[in-house]
C-alpha cells in the first residue's frame, strides 16, 4: 500500500513538471479498492485530477 502511495506522489510530480494536471485512471473491470484506491487518493491529494 505504501509503495502505491509513493508511486502516486512521484507520478504526480512528474506530471506537473510536464504540464499535465488531469489524468484518466482505467481500472478495467477491477474493483476500486485496495492498492488502486490508495494510488488514486494519493494522486488526488498531490494535485492531479481524474
Amino acid at each position: 500500500m505504501e509503495s502505491a502511495k509513493l508511486l502516486a506522489v512521484e507520478i504526480a510530480k512528474m506530471a506537473k513538471e510536464s504540464g499535465v494536471s488531469k489524468i484518466y485512471l482505467d481500472r478495467g473491470s477491477n474493483i476500486y479498492h485496495g492498492i488502486i484506491k490508495a494510488f488514486a487518493d494519493e494522486a488526488r491529494s498531490s494535485g492531479l485530477s481524474f
